[in-house]
């Protein structure tokens, strides 16, 4: 109001007093000062998100959007193109139009351009017409408005805003952000006979098979010569055997041994502890291992750079079926490979080569992807992989020749439909909730082996524990070291001489026959064997003697 009735309004405070032109004047500076810093600070807002999110180089080039915002404070605020009448070209792009049929028959374009283009006639006033794209390319839509098809002076698609258009047609600001993706159709990978081995890496199996090994001969190190109930009579071949296993029964969790020396405790509470951990890792990974397809993919990030991105596709140029009459096409050819790739036209001839396996993948706009592979089931096997690539926008085709005015109005709205959130509640309407995984791959990775390292350090410092226990025994047996380590011991006769004879003998007996002694305070056989026999020697000593001198006195 302001600005229309601008002119009258000076010329009546004019006639009035000179106070009061002073007044309006100050009070008009500071509404537009208001009005050019909200606008400034919404361009550089825009701006600013466009670089982030578009990262297009070429924007400027178009000669729209970001450069003619600085127009903006010339644009009426009230239906300014009531009048205006267009005839816009869409194609079949879904979510962005679809088509229908009416009630009467009639085809009918529902969709998110045409929302958003519904909002756009009832902000500024003008009408317009929807012609259908012959072929239903993006490339038709270009040259309908380049040639005025049909009276064609605007289209509004999924159309791509690419540097290559702009000598053909002029675009508005973006009003959709995105990037490419590559989908692809993954395959079952055929069973093998070693699938058992998948739950952990070759290195964590090479450990776990040094660690087990290691147990064996500590066990038959520690226990072959002290402990007659679990290693009685056994050579080393057999001592071996025995630890092994024992040493099986601790990774099952069946133990039933019981280690003698303190070496040996030490020895297998490092085992039991460590293939405890490693059984119930084990378990857990082989059942999702067994419970999850495998697949095997045609397009992988080859390079190791974390996923499938640019750097990639140049290996998979002959796999790709790539749209050709598209900005995609023109992008492959001119920034990926010059290699002759699998020729599709739209969405729908994109997907079905690699649905059938003709094609190893295809690379396509990212949003007609997600959509066409969550609504329809015919694609609902492909899955969506890697990064977004050349990030781009969706805009509006208009005439070279178009007012710029009018396109600047158009910028405007979309711009206020951006920060508003209407884009976002259209976002929510058209696209499906459940989205393509963006994973690069669905098969569970292995345990590594320093994934188990802090298993491996416990029990390794038992094993420490165990052995240097082991060198101190023997330094103490053989070189007469640490002699205060023994304790005293006290030999105390509970039976007479006579009786004791005949009980140790029993004893005796029944370990030779057994192998086992009535109770396991002592189990070691060679000690057992020295000491019984020590004592039948002693009291049979004692006993001729006493039967002499009970002669000799009679």
């Amino acid at each position: 109001e302001i600005s229309e009735g601008g002119g009258l309004s000076i010329l009546m405070l004019v006639r009035q007093n000179v106070l009061g032109l002073v007044l309006w004047l100050g009070c008009f500076c500071m509404v537009l000062n208001a009005r050019e810093s909200r606008r400034r600070y919404r361009r550089e807002d825009w701006e600013i998100e466009l670089k982030i999110r578009a990262r297009w180089d070429g924007w400027t080039a178009l000669g729209a959007g970001v450069g003619r915002v600085s127009q903006f404070n010339d644009v009426p605020q009230s239906q300014p193109l009531e009048g205006v009448h267009y005839k816009v070209a869409v194609r079949d792009s879904p979510p962005f139009v679809i088509y229908t049929k009416g009630p009467n028959g009639s085809e009918d374009f529902i969709g998110y351009s045409i929302d958003l283009l519904e909002r756009f006639r009832q902000n500024l006033g003008f009408t317009y017409d929807l012609v259908k794209s012959p072929d239903n390319t993006g490339n038709s839509l270009i040259t309908m408005v380049n040639e005025t098809f049909q009276g064609v002076n605007m289209a509004i698609t999924s159309i791509t805003l690419a540097p290559d258009r702009s000598d053909s047609v002029a675009f508005s600001t973006p009003y959709f952000d995105l990037g490419l993706r590559v989908a692809i159709y993954p395959t079952t990978k055929p069973p093998t006979l070693w699938q058992f081995l998948i739950p952990f890496s070759t290195s964590s199996w090479l450990a776990i098979i040094v660690l087990f090994l290691a147990v064996v001969l500590s066990l038959m190190c520690f226990e072959s010569k002290m402990n007659d109930r679990d290693f009685r009579h056994g050579s080393p071949v057999r001592s071996f055997f025995l630890g092994f296993y024992y040493t099986f029964q601790a990774a099952v969790q069946q133990l039933h041994m019981r280690a003698e020396s303190g070496e040996g405790r030490f020895v297998l509470a490092g085992s039991v502890f460590f293939f405890f951990i490693v059984a119930s890792t084990y378990t857990a990974e082989l059942a999702s291992f067994l419970t999850l397809k495998k697949y095997q993919e045609k397009i992988f990030d080859i390079t190791n750079d974390g996923t499938v991105s640019e750097s990639d596709l140049p290996y998979f140029a002959p796999l790709l079926a790539v749209d050709e009459l598209s900005a995609v096409g023109t992008w492959f050819h001119r920034e990926i490979s010059n290699a002759s790739s699998q020729k599709c036209f739209a969405i729908a001839g994109c997907l079905d080569p690699v649905r059938s396996g003709e094609a190893g993948g295809t690379i396509y706009d990212g949003p007609l992807l997600e959509y066409a592979i969550a609504t329809d089931p015919k694609y609902q096997d492909l899955r969506i992989i890697g990064d977004s690539m050349n990030l781009q926008g969706y805009g509006i085709a208009f005439r070279l020749d178009e007012d710029i005015q009018h396109i600047n109005l158009f910028d405007m709205e979309i711009l206020t439909a951006r920060y508003d959130g209407f884009t976002d509640d259209l976002h929510a309407k058209w696209f499906p909730k459940v989205i393509t995984s963006e994973s690069t791959s669905v098969e569970l990775e292995p345990i590594y082996f320093l994934e188990l390292g802090g298993v491996f350090l416990i029990t390794l410092g038992l094993f420490v524990s165990g052995w240097l226990l082991h060198l101190f025994n023997l330094a103490r047996d053989k070189l007469g070291l640490f002699q205060w380590w023994d304790r005293p011991t006290h030999h105390v006769v509970t039976l007479p001489p006579t009786n004791r004879i005949d009980a140790t003998r029993d004893l005796l007996r029944e370990l030779n026959e057994t192998g086992r002694l009535p109770k396991e305070s002592v189990r070691t056989r060679l000690l057992m064997h020295m000491v019984l026999q020590s004592i039948i020697k002693m009291d049979e000593e004692y006993h001729i003697r006493n039967e002499t001198d009970r002669f000799e006195s009679d």
